[in-house]
C-alpha cells in the first residue's frame, strides 16, 4: 500500500497539542502515540475524523488517500456561508454533520472508492482513552485558500491593503 503521508506534511501545518477529549468531527488530527505504540515518518497516523460515539472515534486515515483525492472531498464539504480567516478550525469550514459521522461517511465517503475503499484499507476506529498524544492541524488562511480552490486574486490583495492602510492613515475620530 502506497503512502502518501510525506506529500501531506508539506501543508499539514502547524499543529497543536489537543486534550484527547476534544476531537472533534471535521478536523484533521496526528495521532503519535496510540495504545503505548509511537509513530514517526511516513508511518505518522493523519487523521480525518467524521464523528465519535461514546470513547470511540471513527476516521479517515489520509496517509492512504491521494492528497489530490482527499482535497476533492473537502472541496464538496465546504460550508461556503463561512468566512476563510486565519486560526479557523477546519470544521467550523465545512457543512454540520452528524456527532457520529454516519450522514458524512454515508452521503460522501462511503462511495467514493478514491477516498475510501476495502482496498485502501484506511477507515479506522481509535478508542480515546489508548491516545496518549494528539495535535489537531491549523491551517494558515492561505493554505485553507488553497485546499478550497479560493486563492485572493493579486488585486483583491492590493486592494485588502489599501482598504487597511487607509485605516491606519485616517486620524481617530476618539
Amino acid at each position: 500500500m502506497a503512502s502518501y503521508t510525506r506529500q501531506y506534511e508539506t501543508f499539514l501545518k502547524p499543529e497543536s497539542r489537543v486534550g484527547k477529549a476534544n476531537i472533534k468531527g471535521g478536523n484533521i488530527y496526528r495521532i503519535s502515540s496510540y495504545d503505548a505504540v509511537t509513530k514517526r515518518g511516513s508511518d505518522t497516523r493523519y487523521i480525518f475524523v467524521l464523528g465519535r460515539i461514546g470513547s470511540k472515534i471513527h476516521c479517515i486515515k489520509i496517509g492512504d488517500v491521494l492528497p489530490n483525492a482527499f482535497t476533492k472531498l473537502i472541496r464538496k464539504l465546504r460550508n461556503k456561508n463561512v468566512e476563510i480567516k486565519d486560526g479557523v478550525r477546519l470544521s467550523d469550514l465545512l457543512k454540520k454533520f452528524d456527532a457520529d459521522g454516519s450522514n458524512i461517511f454515508t452521503g460522501y465517503i462511503k462511495n467514493n472508492a478514491s477516498v475510501y475503499s476495502y482496498k485502501l484499507g484506511n477507515y479506522r476506529t481509535y478508542f480515546v482513552d489508548k491516545i496518549s498524544y494528539v495535535s489537531e492541524i491549523r491551517f494558515e488562511q492561505d493554505i485553507l485558500e488553497n485546499l478550497f480552490g479560493e486563492k485572493t486574486t493579486s488585486s483583491q490583495k492590493r486592494q485588502i491593503i489599501k482598504d487597511e492602510q487607509s485605516e491606519i492613515d485616517s486620524p481617530d475620530d476618539n
